[in-house]
């Protein structure tokens, strides 16, 4: 799946809005938040390498711009920190041989006479809040994180870089901080404690969505970032083909994470006949793992030095049984030129490398923003009984382009 096509800027071109419904199923379940970042960091690109450390650290430098104001409204010094968080105090009764500030004279009368011969007193000690400590402890440690992913902006580690060391260098002054992650009660009780700990309450409600809740990740922080809302779009696509096997009643079973190290099918998917689908997310490895010999692209291109590796669609389903393969090659851009004409020309290129071998009947499909591709297009080869079927879809056609493959009928797919 490539970057390439114009910038939204370029080409005053308005961007479409990404599809959530396959991407929710996977986040629903089937991928967590570390889960997520690999299979961002998995999905191909020409133009530049996202590591997983590069999306995290995309990821929490968006955060800590949502925060940024909040984090000005803390304690500028240390001192301030120890005051804030020596908030609580409690009350205790003792006895004094003198008097004193403290002392309660009628009960002094009442218990020691007069002249008394000792001082009832009330002593009020202030103490830390254990809830604010570790919370506090918590975040900052959090915070500190997400600051040094922050180098490479240095407009915005000046706004936030201050008041994450203070409030850093505030909690390692401080006896076993025990940090502690805080939950809903948590949260609810700093919010009512008064400054600066409603502010601390907002921003750890932030950084705990960031630890526990993919979906935010997903489209607050990383999918208003042109660069990456082509990844979600082939996650998305990968998440409804995933939706329409299971709603068909194949069971579906990981056999490798997205973004794991392992080859292979990511998931192996089976009906209650006996068929099985394997479903590849970046199919480059398949030749390999069903050991076929080298395709028609690695022979064409065989004496250019730089060429690269093999090739393969951006997502697979694969039936040996039935001798067939669906490939779906995503492009997200708001250039109708783009999607199309790069997408028909590696579409096709796919098709006749899978013909080499991995397949007798092909499908070869882009998939494009739904404002684009209005309706499904195909072309089919039907002098040669269907062997190859290229086409584009969007992500709302999926389900009836999986369906079709499912009964290897182009003309079930035609609008």
């Amino acid at each position: 799946m490539d970057l390439g096509g114009p910038a939204e800027g370029d080409s005053g071109l308005s961007a479409p809005v990404l599809p959530r419904s396959g991407l929710d199923e996977l986040l629903q379940g089937w991928i967590g938040d570390g889960e997520l970042l690999r299979a961002v960091a998995a999905s191909r690109t020409d133009d530049h390498r996202w590591s997983e450390r590069d999306i995290r650290q995309r990821g929490y430098r968006n955060a800590l711009a949502r925060v940024a104001e909040d984090l000005r409204r803390l304690p500028r010094s240390e001192r301030d920190w120890a005051s804030a968080l020596l908030a609580a105090s409690r009350s205790a009764a003792g006895i004094s041989k003198s008097p004193s500030s403290g002392t309660r004279w009628s009960e002094t009368v009442r218990r020691h006479g007069w002249p008394p011969t000792a001082y009832a007193t009330r002593h009020r000690n202030r103490t830390t809040d254990e809830t604010a400590l570790t919370v506090l402890a918590w975040l900052a440690r959090k915070l500190d994180e997400y600051r040094r992913a922050c180098q490479s902006s240095p407009a915005l580690l000046k706004r936030i870089g201050p008041p994450i060391c203070v409030m850093h260098r505030a909690v390692a002054r401080l006896e076993d901080p025990n940090p502690v992650k805080p939950d809903r009660t948590d949260l609810r009780s700093l919010r009512s404690s008064g400054q600066p700990w409603s502010v601390v309450s907002r921003i750890a409600e932030l950084v705990t969505r960031v630890d526990d809740d993919p979906a935010f990740v997903a489209f607050e922080l990383l999918y208003p970032q042109p660069d990456l809302a082509p990844r979600l779009f082939h996650l998305n696509a990968f998440g409804v083909v995933l939706r329409t096997l299971r709603r068909a009643g194949f069971r579906c079973t990981w056999q490798s994470p997205i973004g794991g190290t392992r080859g292979g099918p990511r998931l192996q998917c089976a009906d209650s006949h006996g068929l099985v689908l394997d479903l590849w997310y970046e199919a480059a490895a398949s030749r390999r793992h069903y050991a076929l010999n080298e395709g028609a692209y690695a022979r064409s291109t065989r004496s250019i030095n730089g060429a690269g590796g093999p090739i393969g669609a951006d997502i697979a389903l694969v039936s040996a049984a039935r001798n067939a393969a669906l490939l779906l090659e995503c492009k997200w851009s708001p250039d109708p030129s783009y999607v199309a004409r790069d997408g028909f020309h590696q579409a096709a290129g796919y098709a006749l490398d899978a013909r080499d071998g991995l397949a007798e009947r092909v499908w070869s499909f882009v998939v494009g923003p739904a404002e684009i591709i209005l309706e499904p297009n195909l072309a089919t080869g039907l002098e040669s009984g269907n062997s190859i079927v290229l086409g584009s879809v969007s992500c709302d056609h999926l389900p009836a382009l999986v369906s079709a493959f499912g009964s290897l009928d182009p003309r079930a797919l035609s609008p």
